[in-house]
């Protein structure tokens, strides 16, 4: 089995990263309780599922950007709380 991690790991992670400064920018640090943080990445996974029902593969790469995005900063959210 080959891995493709390298280039193509870099560069989707970078688009994650991007996606969290966006968020930051447009809702500032966000704290949520875990309920409220599952939640919010549901209604994300839901976009997800909407993409996929609907073949909107140009949007479907986007949607999972954000997913992702959502769970790092609900562990930076975790992470914060643990201090």
């Amino acid at each position: 089995m080959t891995t493709k991690l390298g280039v193509t790991t870099r560069k989707n992670l970078e688009h994650v990263y991007n996606e969290r400064v966006r968020q930051d920018t447009i809702f500032g640090a966000q704290e949520h309780d875990l309920e409220e943080w599952y939640t919010i990445l549901g209604e994300e996974v839901g976009e997800v599922a909407m993409a996929i029902l609907e073949q909107d593969y140009d949007n479907l790469k986007d949607e999972l950007i954000q997913v992702a995005a959502v769970c790092i900063a609900m562990i930076e959210d975790i992470d914060d709380t643990e201090r």
